[in-house]
C-alpha cells in the first residue's frame, strides 16, 4: 500500500478501500469557496487501497476526490478514519472512526427527513385537492406552509446544544439559500 507524503504533522490517518479499479489517484482537498478547492495531498490507489498518514491537524473538514470526480466531504477526528467507497457512487461512501463525521451524517439525515416530510405535505395537499377533499387539502397546505421553518428550528436547537460544531457550520453554509437573511445570520453567528 502506498502512503501519501505530506508536509503536515498530526495523529490522524485516513485510509480507504474502493471496489472500482478505474480510479488511480486520490486527492485530499480543502474547500476555498463553494466551487473551488486547494489540494493538500494526493496518493495513488494500489490494490483498491489508499492511505493518508499525518492528516493536517488544522483541518477537521476535508474533501476527498477520486481522479476527476466531484469531491465529497469527510469530517476527521484524531485516530484512524476508514472510508469504504462503493464503485457505483462515491458520494455514498461509508466513514468509520470519526465522531465528527457521525455528527454530520446525523444532521444531514435529519434535514433530509424534514425536507422529505415537507414535500409529502405538498404532494398530499395536491392529491386531496384533486380528490375534492377540500378540508384535508387546506390542513395539508397549512402543514406545508408551517414546515418551511422546521429546518431552521432544528438547526437552531442543534446550535444551542453544540455551538462550536464544524459539521453544523458546514450544514448551515450548505443550506444558506434555504434560509432568510435573518435566519442565516442567527444560525451562523458565533460559529465562524
Amino acid at each position: 500500500m502506498l502512503v501519501a507524503c505530506s508536509q503536515y504533522k498530526s495523529k490522524s490517518i485516513l485510509q480507504g478501500t474502493i471496489t472500482d479499479s478505474r480510479y488511480k489517484k486520490v486527492y485530499l482537498l480543502q474547500q476555498i469557496t463553494p466551487t473551488s478547492w486547494e489540494m493538500l495531498d494526493s496518493t495513488s490507489i494500489v490494490d483498491n487501497h489508499f492511505m493518508f498518514a499525518d492528516l493536517p491537524s488544522e483541518y477537521n473538514q476535508l474533501f476527498v476526490q477520486l481522479d476527476n470526480t466531484i469531491p465529497f466531504v469527510v469530517f476527521v477526528d484524531k485516530g484512524t478514519i476508514e472510508l469504504a467507497i462503493p464503485a457505483q457512487n462515491v458520494h455514498e461512501t461509508k466513514v468509520k472512526g470519526s465522531s465528527l463525521h457521525d455528527e454530520y451524517m446525523m444532521l444531514q439525515d435529519s434535514i433530509d427527513f424534514l425536507l422529505h416530510q415537507r414535500l409529502l405535505f405538498y404532494k398530499d395537499a395536491i392529491v386531496a385537492q384533486n380528490d375534492g377533499r377540500q378540508t384535508d387539502a387546506t390542513i395539508l397546505q397549512q402543514k406545508y406552509i408551517h414546515s418551511k421553518n422546521n429546518v431552521f428550528h432544528f438547526l437552531q436547537k442543534q446550535k444551542g446544544a453544540n455551538p462550536t460544531s464544524a459539521p453544523l457550520l458546514y450544514i448551515i453554509k450548505t443550506y444558506k439559500p434555504y434560509f432568510t437573511d435573518t435566519e442565516y445570520r442567527t444560525l451562523s453567528a458565533s460559529l465562524e
